[in-house]
């Protein structure tokens, strides 16, 4: 959990677990996990830790966690698999009524390959966030004060990606 309080940018020193306590920390660090790797709604992160759903929700927008979730969840794979699945109903629709693919179709089915294609050739930003974790374990095994350092750099690269994702599919 280290990592994520690294790569937001919450840096929590032993003073800010005295002021926070560490039940406080462990309820924070707890719920950005389940919130992070699941699909569960503040109010049930919120059931599950014993903290209101208001606490978790400053907590995701203070640190971020939707962007995490989003990296986590909408991978390359995922996203081209839902394509394939869109083409394979199109074309199997027009078999069942025994029809040509009409020219809209066509344009949908053309813009979906096309969207395949790039996010094959384009790291997504799951691809990049799993990279940036991993560099921060191993760093702060090594340097913990220079994974808070880089830390905001990281959040900053991320989100330039995300923007420049958006803008390839």
């Amino acid at each position: 959990m280290l990592f994520l309080a690294a790569l937001i940018g919450v840096n929590f020193t032993a003073t800010d677990t005295v002021i926070m306590g560490k039940q406080k920390l462990a309820e924070r660090q707890q719920a950005a996990e389940l919130f992070i790797n699941s699909t569960l709604t503040k109010e049930q992160v919120g059931a599950i830790v014993k903290v209101s759903a208001v606490q978790i929700g400053k907590w995701a927008k203070e640190d971020n966690w939707k962007l995490q979730r989003t990296a986590k969840q909408a991978t390359a794979e995922q996203i081209i698999t839902n394509y394939y699945m869109l083409i394979a109903e199109a074309q199997k629709t027009a078999i069942e009524e025994k029809r040509q693919l009409t020219s809209a179709e066509m344009d949908k089915l053309h813009k979906m390959a096309d969207s395949i294609d790039k996010l094959k050739k384009k790291m997504n930003i799951g691809n990049y966030y799993m990279v940036l974790e991993e560099f921060t374990k191993e760093l702060m095994q090594i340097d913990i004060s220079a994974s808070k350092v880089l830390a905001p750099y990281m959040m900053d690269f991320l989100n330039k990606k995300v923007k420049q994702l958006q803008n390839v599919a």
